[in-house]
């Protein structure tokens, strides 16, 4: 399996997620993931950079949102870097306090029981002046990839 990584940038607007999709689609669909995993990766990341758009930069155009994909041998892993507002919580208690019984989840937490529910491991941290979310998928290297 060949592995490697490219950096995807796009401006700050819904509109340009779409591009960030079909990049992560065709990149995983290429791998050993499978189409079924190469479709979560694509709908976790979507929501990773819509989320970056809206609650990091409050859906203000301008500002850059970096998608960083990294095939590796027995895993994909993408990272959602923004230069916005800093998260308050981490994924995995805004995930958890969304699905506290509530019947409708949080704002911040539905977005990550989505991206928890379709990957393998989730996280933030805050690296210098950046947000860093890290969404992992593993697979079975030795799966054959489609080209």
């Amino acid at each position: 399996m060949r592995t490697g990584t490219i950096t995807l940038a796009i401006d700050s607007q819904l509109d340009s997620v779409f591009l960030v999709g079909q990049a992560v689609a065709a990149i995983c669909g290429a791998s050993p993931l499978g189409a079924a995993k190469a479709r979560e990766v694509e709908a976790a990341v979507v929501e990773a950079v819509n989320n970056a758009i809206e609650h990091a930069y409050g859906n203000q155009s301008g500002h850059r949102v970096e998608v960083v994909i990294e095939l590796q041998a027995g895993c994909v892993v993408c990272r959602v870097c923004d230069r916005g507002r800093t998260m308050q919580q981490s994924p995995s208690n805004l995930a958890e306090a969304a699905g506290e019984g509530a019947e409708e989840p949080t704002e911040g937490g539905r977005g990550f029981m989505i991206m928890r529910s379709l990957m393998d491991q989730v996280s933030y941290a805050r690296a210098g002046d950046q947000n860093v979310l890290t969404l992992v998928k593993t697979f079975d290297p030795t799966r054959v990839s489609i080209r």
